[in-house]
């Protein structure tokens, strides 16, 4: 013999309908919320990552040489920043406030008429290896008639090098 089913009654929620509510101001900073099944408290600024399944940290000796590695980079910085290259080509490479950076640089190349004229060489590039897992890159370019200068933070990240800072003078 199987048992009667047994009917819940539908929770009454204690907050108004949100048709009801008065615009919400945004908040500065999370404020304490009770935890019942009508809210959950979760803060996506805090700008950190789960540690099992975010980003990962990479030793220098499970990483392809840098050298050649920003060697590669810096010329293919060069040509999207002069609008020949599109960024979706080093996107991978970049954190979220650099691929901005370099699409706004491209977008600024591409508006003034970016023409393929002579390439950008990459003359001398020096690596040093300050920690493990982080490379700091410096090369000399020769771009559009000057001579000029490219600094970067190259930082080991899922079995790849990840581009974390850069400066060109």
């Amino acid at each position: 013999m199987s048992a009667a089913p047994v009917h819940v009654p539908t929770p009454v929620h204690s907050r108004p309908a949100p048709s009801l509510l008065p615009a919400a101001r945004p908040r500065r900073h999370l404020q304490s919320v009770s935890l019942d099944q009508s809210s959950l408290a979760v803060d996506f600024r805090s700008g950190r990552h789960d540690v099992e399944f975010g980003p990962q940290h990479s030793s220098t000796s499970d990483l392809p040489d840098p050298t050649a590695w920003g060697t590669r980079l810096v010329h293919g910085l060069l040509e999207v920043m002069s609008g020949v290259r599109p960024p979706s080509q080093i996107e991978r490479c970049l954190t979220l406030e650099l691929r901005e950076r370099v699409r706004r640089a491209y977008a600024t190349a591409v508006r003034r008429g970016a023409r393929p004229g002579r390439p950008s060489r990459v003359l001398r590039v020096r690596v040093c290896d300050a920690v493990d897992g982080i490379a700091e890159v410096s090369a000399v370019v020769y771009d559009r008639g000057r001579v000029r200068a490219v600094a970067m933070r190259l930082s080991g990240c899922d079995g790849r090098w990840l581009l974390t800072e850069l400066e060109m003078g």
